[in-house]
C-alpha cells in the first residue's frame, strides 16, 4: 500500500480531532454487512449516506469553521445526497419483483 500511503495520512492530519464513536463504526459494519449478505446494494448506500451525515454534521459539528466553503460544501453534500437518496427510495419502492 505504498502508493496510498500519504494521502491516508493526509487525509488523517486533516482532521486530527474527528470523533466516531466506536459503537457506532460496529453498528455500522454491522448492518452493512447484513445487507450486502442479502444484497441490497441501495440500502447499503442509503445507510452509508445517514451515516455519514451524522458523523459529519452532528457528531462533529464543533470542528466545522463557519466559513463560505464549509457552508456551500455542506450544502452540495446535503442536497446531492437527499435527492440520491430519495431516488433511490423511489427506485426502491417502484420496481416490482425485485
Amino acid at each position: 500500500m505504498p502508493f496510498f500511503g500519504p494521502y491516508i495520512q493526509r487525509f488523517v492530519e486533516a482532521a486530527p480531532g474527528l470523533v466516531i464513536p466506536l459503537w457506532q463504526a460496529l453498528f455500522f459494519v454491522l448492518l452493512i454487512s447484513i445487507a450486502a449478505l442479502y444484497e441490497r446494494y441501495r440500502i447499503i448506500l442509503i445507510l452509508a449516506y445517514i451515516f455519514m451525515v451524522h458523523w459529519v454534521f452532528i457528531e462533529n459539528v464543533d470542528l466545522l469553521a463557519l466559513n463560505y466553503i464549509w457552508v456551500i460544501a455542506g450544502f452540495v453534500f446535503l442536497v446531492f445526497g437527499l435527492v440520491a437518496m430519495l431516488v433511490t427510495l423511489y427506485n426502491m419502492l417502484t420496481r416490482s419483483g425485485q
